[in-house]
């Protein structure tokens, strides 16, 4: 919201595509007329050097040569000192060359533009009634037509409501100009703008030839150094361009006029003028006043009374324009504070509700760090409790595992008991039935049988601890010397224990009492004690 306020009174400035397209431009003619005091500081360096030689020489010849100069000089730059050189080089003329004719016209032509431009129009008309321009060859006549018709319209223009006189100049107005129709289709260079200026003046431009648009176009684009005819030619094309409501165009040549003339410090301008005047109507008003400025300043210092009257016109509008900006302003000013206030208070409100709503988080973060640690406290005890009732199920799965073992070797060994008893009572009950009682006290004085009936029972004995305990050669390893340690592949391959593994293993299943483990394995109980204490060699 403040931004969208603070931008309204930017939203109009400098926003036109016209402008946009031509911004770079503008900015060159904005910095020329920053720096126009220091191109007229050279002018009128040069000037003055050019007038101190005026008053050095003695020879009127040189002085109707500096004359003419100063004149060309002074021109554009400042009329009454135009007039004056102008009124000097003429004085010369008829002093030196009386018979000189084009001379004198040509004397007579400067000096009617440029009591013209000073607004002496009624002075300005006897020094053209003194030319006739049939006897002036074609350059001479372009510059009589185009004074005639300077000298004219301004006239037009400073006598209005003066119906006799103003009906007259309009008249010679017209002259001129259809003189200067006919030497522009002799594509005299300095004419190229008349059709354009003549269908202006007239109100309708859709009828000017293309070819005419095109040729100005490429004198202008052809002109290399500032120049008051590249000035001319762009204005025109500038306002052709203007009925021809392409602004983009517009824009572009009378900046390109003024350009011209600000580089040759040409005061009687009307380009910046036109300029400025659209500039301020169309959304950049503070350079179109910049501009309003400096051709004011210029204007004056030309002495040019007409255009003085025409710019204090404009720049009483521009005052009234401006009056009603400052208004604009102050309420959108008031606008804005009012809105800054609104929302100052509402950030007020805002921040107090923040600060307490800070208060609650922290109080609700605190509460959850405290939950989160108790929480972690309880994982821990959860994971404590998993890993101890995982090792419980191990045990528990390893305990049943022993047992269903010992219960299938249990049963097992009572099976081969009793097919052993049987099979020896069997063998028993032939030798007697055939009368055999020697050979039945040999078999009961051999004292190998019960030998043979062990090694079945450590084989089956082996089997089991091996089935039922997967890991126990490692568990076996972890609990003996490095010298007791057994052979993890030869045991797997052979299936076979030793006395000392199979005591390990009877204590494993739970078998404590030496007695009991001597009597399972048939062995001392010397021989169990031995084994069971590291260090001592088992006896195989």
């Amino acid at each position: 919201m403040v931004w969208t306020l603070l931008f309204i009174p930017l939203a109009a400035t400098g926003t036109h595509k016209a402008i946009r397209a031509n911004e770079q431009l503008l900015q060159r003619l904005d910095s020329i007329i920053e720096h126009s005091d220091t191109l007229e500081a050279v002018k009128e360096a040069r000037i003055s050097a050019m007038r101190s030689r005026f008053h050095r020489t003695r020879d009127p010849r040189v002085k109707l040569e500096q004359s003419m100069r100063l004149y060309d000089e002074y021109l554009v730059y400042d009329s009454d000192s135009a007039i004056r050189y102008a009124a000097e080089a003429s004085r010369l003329a008829r002093r030196l060359m009386p018979d000189n004719a084009a001379l004198l016209a040509a004397c007579n032509i400067k000096e009617a533009y440029a009591l013209g431009a000073g607004g002496f129009f009624d002075d300005a008309v006897s020094r053209l009634e003194k030319v006739n321009p049939e006897d002036l060859s074609i350059d001479q006549r372009v510059e009589y037509y185009i004074t005639a018709e300077y000298v004219y319209s301004m006239r037009t223009l400073y006598l209005q409501g003066c119906r006799k006189t103003s009906d007259s100049s309009v008249n010679l107005t017209l002259d001129s100009r259809m003189a200067l129709i006919d030497l522009s289709r002799q594509n005299h260079p300095e004419v190229l703008w008349i059709p354009i200026a003549m269908a202006i003046e007239c109100g309708n431009v859709d009828h000017v030839p293309d070819s005419i648009i095109a040729n100005l176009r490429e004198a202008v684009e052809a002109s290399t150094t500032p120049s008051r005819q590249t000035a001319i030619n762009s204005y025109w094309l500038g306002r052709y361009y203007q009925l021809k409501n392409d602004e983009e165009q517009m824009i572009h040549y009378l900046a390109v006029s003024a350009i011209n003339d600000a580089l040759i410090e040409n005061r009687d301008i009307a380009s910046v003028i036109d300029l400025a005047d659209w500039l301020f109507h169309n959304g950049d008003r503070l350079r179109g006043y910049n501009y309003y400025v400096y051709s004011s300043d210029q204007v004056s210092s030309y002495h040019n009374r007409n255009r003085l009257l025409n710019m204090a016109e404009k720049l009483a509008a521009m005052r009234d324009a401006y009056h009603d900006d400052v208004q604009l302003h102050d309420r959108r000013m008031k606008v804005l504070v009012g809105a800054l206030l609104v929302l100052l208070m509402g950030l007020i409100v805002a921040a107090a509700r923040i600060v307490r709503e800070n208060r609650r988080l922290k109080q609700a973060r605190t509460a959850l760090s405290d939950v989160n640690g108790r929480l972690k406290n309880t994982i821990v005890q959860r994971d404590s409790a998993i890993k101890a009732l995982e090792k419980t199920n191990n045990e528990l799965t390893e305990a049943n595992d022993i047992k269903r073992g010992v219960v299938a070797f249990a049963f097992q060994l009572t099976a081969d008991h009793i097919n052993a008893i049987d099979d020896f009572r069997k063998k028993l009950l032939r030798k007697y039935k055939l009368n055999q009682q020697a050979d039945i006290a040999t078999i009961l004085e051999d004292t190998d049988l019960n030998k043979e009936r062990y090694r079945d029972f450590y084989r089956a004995f082996d089997s089991t601890v091996l089935s039922i305990f997967p890991r126990f050669v490692e568990e076996y390893n972890a609990d003996q010397p490095e010298e007791f340690r057994a052979d993890a592949s030869a045991i797997e391959k052979a299936a076979t224990l030793n006395t000392r593994q199979r005591i390990y293993a009877l204590r494993r299943l739970g078998v404590e009492k030496s007695a009991d483990i001597a009597r399972m394995l048939n062995v001392s109980i010397r021989t169990v004690y031995n084994n069971r204490n590291q260090g001592v060699p088992a006896p195989e």
